[in-house]
């Protein structure tokens, strides 16, 4: 999870990310500046003029993006607006174009066409076409199957427009009836990070309502929303094997008993070497008391699962006196296989004594790794990681700390194919049937690894980067929609924001880091990572107490999700900004309603923001009467206070129990519903 892995996502990469989502980098094209359109009838509503030879509102979009203007346009016109794109910059999803302020008055009903001409030196799947307008919707249209290495013409019809979303992206959907503001233009293809540099060229770009002689309006097409998964192999059933250690709902087991699993992010080691490793935040001497003391803060402040990205390190050692990050000439031994297996057995042993699960990388930290291209060498890398990777799984398997294994971290950001995951995860379940394998996700993309995989764990970071507040709940819900089976999989983790992701920045709040929490909670997530230890117990004690009573404050709500019965994702609440999830426990007089409600909305400018009193129609309940409501965990005010219990409105009506109550900014409430 590097830095150049998680560059901020505005509002408008948002939207790309989760409607162009198939068709990743951008490609090389010209982008050369406009000139009058040669429409058949009548004038052009409006045509983009660089004329002036300077780029004029034209900005690049996307890290590793310039602009300039230069004299010589090949289509028509004096001077050229060239667009440079590296795509060996940015995360898959980052991807790139140009955008341009438009001139205000230019209404829907002033146009029929967008007419532009292109040149490309490197094939696409489309030339896509993004409107802005200034109620803050996103229209998309693309123009497909474009041409390579000629200019041609791309044109796509007003009514091809289709409503993408809103930079509040909690308002509904809107209607062409606004002026527009923005115009965005990009070429995208399959590849992801593809190391190419490239430009992007435009000319004759114009808003019109008649098209020049001899071209036709293509049939223009939006990309799909999401990937499709690719085809089973060896019949229609899901490639993944059953997972021992899971219950019919996707709840992994432990002893016998579903076990909802509270993780944390770490670099702990056993040793100097990882300890001390530089992206552990750790500087003094690690021994075993120090370890020691780093599981028992993760056991009290309320995790139950730890991931450790230095367990290459184990058996390592260094030359007495090494405190902080070390070089190799500070090695005295360094680790073998042998010395690995027995330092990562070391740590099992300590987290079992701590009441703490790992999860463990087989090839460390991960288990999977990216094979070469090559037919031959992919053959050799493949046989020497599985001859690695035996051993490790054989000695660890049995450990009762095991709880699951890290497949891979973020493979849509090292274009990491389907079917080298597919095969090392085959692997992996023909020596361990018994632990799942998961993955962290940075895109949505990753829906393509559905089928080489037991669970998936998106991870976007929204504090200080620019990710909506929503783009958690948002993220789980596709991937919840393509488990199949029994149990569903891949099941659906979520992976929670707790430390700054750039260095300098804010830490996560109190109430940002609840509001993640049980906003994943609210989309009936079966697991929660929490992203990253960083030595916080030593480094920032105060911001360390604050994640203990966050994480700790969930285990008023999680034993009723383990319990029997399956929660209902769909709540009928007055506000559709509002992510909420409820569940019944038990029946008769001591029947129970829990009720998960989170408000991740957010303004324009991207500040949280309120909504008032809302109201949730309880009819998926059926409590005893005289049931009663309280907010967990709060104060009379509705601030999160551990151990508060704060009385909520509850009414019968016709069409069952209505609780209501007031959503601040950042509110996220856990109620509970029954007989005093």
């Amino acid at each position: 999870m590097t830095l150049l892995q998680r560059a901020p996502m505005t509002s408008l990469l948002h939207f790309i990310v989760e409607y162009f989502t198939p068709m990743r980098s951008l490609l090389a094209v010209y982008l050369l500046g406009a000139v009058a359109l040669r429409a058949a009838e009548g004038p052009a509503a409006w045509t983009a003029d660089l004329e002036k030879g300077v780029p004029g509102g034209w900005q690049a979009y996307g890290e590793g993006c310039t602009l300039e203007v230069s004299a010589g346009a090949a289509h028509g016109g004096t001077y050229a607006l060239r667009a440079r794109f590296d795509d060996a910059s940015g995360a898959a999803w980052a991807n790139k174009g140009a955008r341009l302020e438009m001139p205000p008055g230019l209404s829907w009903a002033d146009f029929r066409y967008v007419l532009l001409y292109y040149h490309l030196d490197h094939a696409a799947q489309a030339i896509g076409v993004l409107l802005h307008d200034r109620a803050g919707n996103w229209w998309r249209a693309a123009s497909p199957g474009p041409a390579l290495g000629q200019w041609a013409p791309a044109a796509v019809s007003k009514a091809a427009f289709a409503y993408a979303w809103n930079d509040d992206p909690n308002q509904p959907p809107g209607s062409k009836d606004g002026e527009i503001s923005e115009l965005f233009l990009f070429a995208n293809t399959e590849a992801v990070n593809s190391g190419a540099r490239y430009t992007l060229g435009l000319d004759d770009i114009a808003f019109c309502n008649a098209l020049p002689d001899g071209l036709e309006a293509p049939a223009a097409a939006a990309p799909t929303a999401a990937p499709t998964l690719p085809p089973e192999e060896g019949g229609p059933f899901p490639l993944q094997w059953r997972v021992t250690h899971m219950d019919a709902r996707g709840y992994l087991t432990v002893d016998g008993q579903p076990f909802f699993p509270l993780g944390i992010y770490s670099c702990l080691g056993i040793d100097q070497a990882s300890g001390a490793h530089s992206t552990s935040q750790f500087s003094g001497p690690v021994t075993e008391a120090k370890v020691r003391f780093w599981l028992d803060a993760v056991h009290d402040a309320g995790f139950n699962l730890l991931q450790t990205y230095t367990m290459q390190f184990y058996g390592t050692e260094l030359r007495p006196g090494v405190l902080g990050p070390w070089n190799p000439e500070d090695v005295v031994q360094a680790s073998t296989p042998e010395t690995l297996r027995a330092g990562t057995l070391r740590l099992l042993d300590l987290c079992q004594r701590h009441d703490l699960k790992l999860m463990a990388g087989s090839f460390q930290p991960y288990c999977a790794i990216s094979l070469p291209a090559d037919p031959a060498a992919r053959a050799a890398a493949l046989a020497e990681w599985q001859a690695r990777v035996r051993p490790n799984v054989l000695a660890w398997k049995a450990h009762p700390a095991l709880l699951a294994w890290y497949l891979t971290d973020e493979p849509s950001s090292v274009n990491q194919p389907v079917a080298d995951l597919r095969d090392q995860y085959r692997f992996m379940k023909e020596l361990d049937s018994e632990h799942p394998l998961l993955i962290a996700s940075c895109a949505e993309s990753d829906l393509q690894y559905a089928r080489a995989v037991d669970i998936i764990a998106p991870d976007p970071y929204p504090i200080e980067t620019g990710v909506p507040l929503r783009e958690l709940p948002a993220r789980i819900r596709p991937l919840r929609a393509v488990a199949t089976g029994a149990p569903p999989l891949p099941q659906t983790w979520a992976v929670i924001q707790v430390c700054q992701w750039v260095e300098g920045r804010r830490l996560p709040s109190e109430a940002e880091m609840r509001l993640l929490a049980l906003s994943a909670l609210s989309q009936d997530v079966t697991g929660l990572l929490f992203y990253e230890f960083r030595n916080y117990p030593d480094s920032n004690p105060e911001h360390w107490q604050r994640i203990g009573r966050v994480v700790r404050s969930l285990q008023t709500v999680i034993p009723a999700l383990l319990a029997p019965g399956a929660a209902v994702r769909t709540v009928a609440a007055s506000d559709r900004r509002v992510y909420a999830l409820a569940k019944q426990v038990g029946t008769g007089a001591g029947a129970v309603g829990w009720l998960i409600a989170a408000n991740p909305s957010q303004n324009l400018a991207g500040e949280p923001m309120a909504l008032g009193q809302v109201s949730f129609t309880l009819d998926c309940l059926t409590l005893p009467a005289g049931a009663v409501a309280v907010a967990l965990d709060e104060d009379e005010s509705g601030q999160f206070h551990p151990g508060g219990r704060r009385p909520v409105t509850l009414r019968q009506t016709p069409q069952g129990l209505v609780l209501s109550d007031a959503f601040a900014a950042l509110a996220a409430h856990v109620y509970r519903i029954g007989v005093e």
